[in-house]
C-alpha cells in the first residue's frame, strides 16, 4: 500500500476499510482501467478546504481502478495538500506494495499453565553379569595360618525407584515471561540391605592347605599364636581377570504425556457487501443531502466501510462530494453526499456505500 502523506492511524483504518470496495458504472462513460489484477487508487481526505471543506477528514474517494467506467469523464485527481493517494491490490494475488511502518509490538499475552508431567515407569536395570574366578594364589612357604571362616553372603541391592516420562511438547504458542520450573519428581527408595551371615568357628591349626576361591572378605578372626618366622616363598603368577558381565535389556519407554491445548485462533477473513445505490431526482439544487447504506449479512460482523458520490447524467457541474462517512449500527455502514452547487440539465446526485464484513 503507497502514501505520499503520512496519514493517522485512525484515517488510514478508514481508507483500509473502504479500500477493498471496487466501484464499477456499466453507463458509458469514460474509461479507466489499471488492467486486470491491477490496483485499485484512491484519494483519502487529510484535512478539509474551499468548496469540499465539510467533507470529513478520512473520507475516501475512489479515482481509478480495474475495468471502472465513469460517467461523462474520471474524477479528479488527489488534491494536494488536502487529500493523500492510497492504493491496494484489487484481488488475492496481485502485486504487493511496500511495506508499511511496523506497529508498536502489542503486550505480551499470559503464559499457559504447564500440563503434567507423564508418568511412565523407568524400565528396571538389567542384572550384573557374573564376576570371572579369581586366579590361583602361588604356594607360601611352610608355617601354615589357621583357615579363615566362611563370610556370610551380601543381602541384594533393592531395585531403583521409576522415573517418570516426560510428556510431549504442547504447540507453542506466543513467546511470553518464562513459566516457572516444575518440581521434580520424587525418588525412588532404596531396597533393604541383605542381613550379615553368620562368623564361623575358628579351626585348629593345622598345615596349611591349597588356598580356594578368594570370596568377600569377612570379618577378622581371632588371632591364633605366632609361630616361628618360615622362610618367605616365591610370589605366585596374578590370575587373569574375568569377562565383563552382558548388559541387561533396556526397560520399555513409559506412555506420553497429554498433549497441551491448542493456540488461538488467527485473525477471521474478511469480503466487501456493496449497498444498493441511491439517487436524487432530476437538477437538485445546492445543498441536497442524500444517504445510501450497505448491511452486513447475518452471523458476520463489521470491520470498516466507506462509499462514493458521483453525478449521473449530463451536467454543467461535478460539484457532489462524500459530506459524511459513518457507522451507523453495529452491522451498517452509512455514506451521505452533497450537492456543492447547482447540476442543472437532466443530472442526478448518486451515493454507493460499501462495508467490510468478517467472513
Amino acid at each position: 500500500m503507497e502514501g505520499r502523506t503520512c496519514v493517522s492511524k485512525r484515517k488510514a483504518g478508514v481508507a483500509l476499510a473502504a479500500g477493498a470496495a471496487v466501484a464499477a458504472f456499466l453507463a458509458p462513460g469514460a474509461f479507466a482501467d489499471t488492467g486486470p489484477g491491477g490496483p485499485i487508487k484512491a484519494c483519502v481526505r487529510v484535512r478539509p478546504s474551499g468548496l469540499q471543506a465539510s467533507t470529513p477528514v478520512g473520507a475516501v474517494r475512489i479515482i481509478d481502478g480495474p475495468g471502472l467506467v465513469f460517467p461523462v469523464r474520471p474524477p479528479l485527481p488527489c488534491t494536494p495538500g488536502v487529500e493523500v493517494e492510497l492504493d491496494w491490490p484489487s484481488v488475492p494475488g496481485g502485486p504487493t506494495g511496500a511495506t508499511g511502518p511496523t506497529g508498536p509490538t502489542g503486550a505480551t499475552g499470559p503464559t499457559g499453565a504447564r500440563g503434567p508431567t507423564g508418568a511412565g515407569a523407568t524400565g528396571p536395570t538389567g542384572p550384573t553379569g557374573p564376576t570371572g574366578p579369581t586366579g590361583g594364589r602361588g604356594p607360601t612357604g611352610a608355617g601354615a595360618t589357621g583357615a579363615a571362616g566362611p563370610t556370610g553372603a551380601k543381602g541384594s541391592t533393592g531395585p531403583t525407584g521409576a522415573t517418570g516420562a516426560t510428556g510431549a511438547r504442547g504447540i507453542t504458542g506466543p513467546t511470553g515471561v518464562q513459566g516457572p520450573t516444575g518440581a521434580t519428581g520424587p525418588t525412588g527408595a532404596t531396597g533393604p540391605t541383605g542381613g550379615r551371615g553368620p562368623t564361623g568357628a575358628t579351626g585348629p591349626t593345622g598345615l596349611r592347605g591349597p588356598t580356594g576361591l578368594r570370596g568377600t572378605t569377612g570379618p577378622t578372626g581371632a588371632r591364633g599364636p605366632t609361630g616361628p618366622a618360615p622362610p618367605t616363598g616365591a610370589k605366585g603368577p596374578t590370575g587373569a581377570p574375568g569377562p565383563t558381565g552382558a548388559k541387561g535389556p533396556t526397560g520399555d519407554q513409559g506412555p506420553p504425556g497429554p498433549t497441551g491445548p491448542p493456540g488461538p485462533s488467527g485473525f477471521p477473513g474478511s469480503t466487501v457487501v456493496v449497498g444498493t445505490p441511491v439517487a436524487t431526482g432530476f437538477s437538485p439544487p445546492t445543498g441536497t443531502r442524500l444517504a445510501a447504506t450497505a448491511t452486513c449479512p447475518e452471523g458476520s460482523f463489521m470491520l470498516g466501510g466507506g462509499g462514493q458520490v458521483t453525478v449521473i447524467g449530463t451536467s454543467i457541474s461535478h460539484a457532489v462530494a462524500v459530506d459524511q462517512t459513518y457507522p451507523s449500527a453495529p452491522d451498517t455502514w452509512t455514506v451521505e453526499g452533497i450537492t456543492l452547487a447547482a447540476l442543472g440539465g437532466q443530472a442526478r446526485m448518486q451515493v454507493q456505500a460499501y462495508v467490510v464484513c468478517s467472513t
